[in-house]
């Protein structure tokens, strides 16, 4: 078992390592767990921003969560887990691009990525819950 930066990240050398900004496994650090619901890429007036492309809908989405964070005293580097739901499997590059923006400079989250046919509202086209651990919480 290979781990990375002070023991946070799990990754075993006889599995295929993480495509993109995930990790397959991380510790959880002394703290308080937040489950966070499923966030969608809307602003706080109920529009999808932009062009309501994967893209778009996908920073909305990560802003949402680091306003989210930052409210429960946190920010992205505290996620450890997270679901994402895609209406279109074709869109996963595109989301993985924007996401990994917004997790570059720190370990990623570990990830599970699905597939599904529609979410609450048409329009929207991806959707994600997150674990985040806060420290000194």
């Amino acid at each position: 078992m290979t781990q990375i930066e002070n023991n946070i990240a799990v990754s075993p050398q006889d599995m295929m390592q993480p495509v993109g900004a995930y990790s397959q496994a991380v510790w959880e650090p002394a703290g308080r767990t937040l489950h966070i619901a499923g966030q969608t890429g809307v602003t706080a007036d109920k529009q999808i921003p932009g062009d309501g492309g994967i893209e778009a809908q996908t920073a909305q989405l990560m802003e949402n969560l680091q306003l989210i964070l930052k409210t429960a005293g946190g920010d992205l580097s505290n996620i450890v887990a997270t679901t994402v739901y895609l209406t279109n499997m074709d869109d996963k590059v595109a989301f993985n691009k924007v996401r990994e923006r917004y997790f570059d400079g720190f370990v990623p989250p570990t990830s599970t990525l699905v597939e599904v046919s529609q979410l609450f509202v048409k329009a929207l086209l991806v959707e994600m819950t997150v674990v985040a651990v806060i420290p000194g919480r």
